[in-house]
């Protein structure tokens, strides 16, 4: 009797070998060389945040980043489908494949524009704290819109750190080429702050003409004895 139930509990459990096989198999990574291949290099991309994921980027669809289960996805009705309607079209692939990456990079593009016309109109920069939520509500469908994230504060660092260094090294590079003058003055602000404006002027020979203009603002700060 205790021979049967022997038996039997050997034909309930799994075999070894079996179990042993399911324990080794190791989950795959997406692999760089796959982005070369030419029947994945169009519409196949990894996943940033998960490297054992990829994504179909005709399909918008994420998978396992195993080998078969890309090649099983590739040869799917549904990614046929998709692969003949976005290759029949004459819009831009490049926007297709890779849309997170152009949609940020025009949403920095809008808020340094958006910086750079409160800066030519001398408008308070803490009108930005109010006018991101307006533009979002004005225009619902844009996703440019939406991902704009602008304060007083950061419209203030983007006009001094990115608008003004920019066209300070522009300013820069023009003086290394020519004969320039120095034009300083020294005032005090509404804080009993003295400081020390300077502009140069020089000839542009770009545009065949006199230009002043702003170079930098310094405090003095007077010696103490």
């Amino acid at each position: 009797m205790a021979n049967s139930e022997e038996e039997m509990d050997i034909e309930v459990r799994a075999p070894r070998g079996e179990q042993t096989k399911n324990l080794s198999h190791r989950k795959q990574k997406f692999r760089d060389e796959w982005l070369n291949m030419k029947e994945f290099k169009n519409w196949l991309r990894p996943v940033k945040e998960n490297p054992l994921k990829a994504h179909c980027c005709y399909c918008r669809f994420e998978m396992v980043s195993e080998l078969s289960t890309v090649k099983k996805h590739m040869n799917s009705i549904k990614h046929k489908s998709a692969t003949k309607s976005i290759t029949g079209t004459k819009t831009n692939m490049f926007s297709t494949i890779i849309p997170n990456r152009n949609n940020d990079q025009a949403i920095k593009r809008a808020e340094i524009k958006i910086c750079g016309f409160l800066a030519e109109h001398n408008i308070s920069f803490n009108t930005m704290d109010h006018l991101t939520d307006v533009l979002k509500e004005a225009f619902p469908d844009s996703k440019i819109a939406e991902g704009l994230h602008l304060g007083r504060t950061k419209s203030t660092n983007i006009v001094k750190h990115v608008i003004g260094q920019n066209h300070k090294d522009e300013l820069i590079n023009d003086l290394k080429n020519t004969n320039f003058s120095i034009i300083i003055d020294e005032s005090t602000d509404v804080g009993t702050v003295k400081t020390l404006c300077i502009c140069v002027r020089y000839f542009d020979h770009k545009i065949n003409k006199l230009k002043s203009k702003f170079f930098d603002l310094v405090k003095v700060f007077k010696d103490s004895f």
